[in-house]
């Protein structure tokens, strides 16, 4: 009888599919090796977003409540190329910060989220001359797709 019990628990767990949650899909950049020393980031390179408990938001040091213009922001800041001298001065140099505090609600961090990729999705589609949607639903995994990525959308002045 402890053998055919056993043999069930056994079954049951080699056959038993457990759920798994699906997060974020997000690409994190490489950690730096040890010996690389860790570049100095000019504050002109740098748009910061942060976010408190209470779901406010402060935005390059202004606080705000909502994120209605967040995305405008981004795409004046990325697309500057030294022309606003409080601004970026080279695109390839752009960092976007968002930092959060524990009690931050997922839903306010994934709309902000939102809103930086669709910034960025932007910025790419109108570079390649297609839609941010087309943009997005290109393929890395395919190689036609990646390098037209690559050629008409990554590529700053």
């Amino acid at each position: 009888m402890a053998d055919i019990a056993f043999l069930l628990l056994t079954f049951f767990l080699m056959t038993a599919v457990i759920k798994s949650d699906k997060g974020l899909l997000l690409l994190l950049p490489p950690p730096p090796l040890i010996d690389q020393p860790i570049a100095e980031t000019k504050e002109r390179n740098l748009f910061s977003i942060q976010i408190n408990s209470q779901d406010q938001y402060l935005i390059e040091g202004v606080r705000q409540s909502e994120i209605l213009n967040m995305k405008d922001e981004i795409k004046r800041f990325v697309l500057n190329y030294g022309h606003e001298k409080n601004l970026l001065e080279n695109s390839t140099a752009a960092i976007v910060s968002l930092k959060t505090d524990r009690g931050t609600s997922y839903a306010i961090y994934t709309a902000t989220l939102d809103q930086i990729q669709q910034a960025y999705f932007e910025i790419y589609g109108e570079r390649a001359g297609i839609t941010p949607a087309k943009f997005r639903s290109l393929d890395q995994n395919i190689p036609a797709e990646k390098q037209y990525m690559i050629k008409h959308a990554l590529e700053f002045p």
